[in-house]
């Protein structure tokens, strides 16, 4: 758990240092306020998720097959609202950074449209984590945001070279699509386990 909570804190602050340091700090301010905007649904909805998931799958622990069935359940309607809020900020990102942040923001859509998908990535990748805390393979929570580090620590500072604030919100998504397939096999492994 020490090493999920450092890898996370690197993975969603590396970023912001290096855009920062590379791009100052109107940049740096813009950023910030895009990926807020854009995580909301991971950090606000997967809270929630965890709390309520977490006792019942600890619950079921000793029951396998309505413990499958309560996984199945929570990630499709975890992945439809994910997907859900994703493409609504992608689509409205114009008209979402207006009436939340206001007009003189504009130059921050481009990056909400790259990282609504972050939040609905990391979102449904995040949803794995309670049956993994539940079933004491914390190694599986850390594992899978230590590829996302991963991801981004060899992406980050090219994309911003190349690409500007696009970019940094670029290498955050390559790091959590790295990590996304290594979830649904650790997920998948768990699963025949049971």
């Amino acid at each position: 758990v020490t090493g999920f909570g450092f890898f996370n804190y690197l993975f969603s602050q590396g970023d912001d240092i290096a855009v920062g340091r590379i791009l100052g700090q109107s940049s740096l301010g813009i950023y910030q306020n895009a990926y807020k905007l854009s995580t909301l649904p991971l950090s606000e909805l997967n809270d929630v998720f965890y709390k309520v998931t977490f006792p019942i799958y600890t619950k079921l622990a000793d029951e396998p097959a309505r413990l499958k069935q309560a996984v199945i359940k929570q990630t499709l309607f975890a992945t439809l609202i994910m997907v859900t809020f994703g493409l609504i900020l992608f689509i409205f990102s114009k008209e979402v950074v207006n009436l939340v942040l206001g007009s003189q923001w504009t130059s921050a859509v481009p990056v909400v449209k790259v990282l609504a998908f972050l939040g609905a990535i990391r979102g449904i990748s995040f949803s794995f984590n309670s049956l993994f805390l539940a079933l004491e393979k914390q190694k599986y929570v850390t594992y899978i945001t230590f590829v996302s580090l991963l991801g981004l620590a060899i992406t980050l500072i090219p994309f911003i070279y190349k690409f500007g604030l696009v970019g940094a919100a670029a290498s955050e998504m390559t790091g959590a699509i790295l990590a996304f397939p290594f979830a649904l096999f650790l997920i998948n492994k768990t699963f025949k386990k049971l």
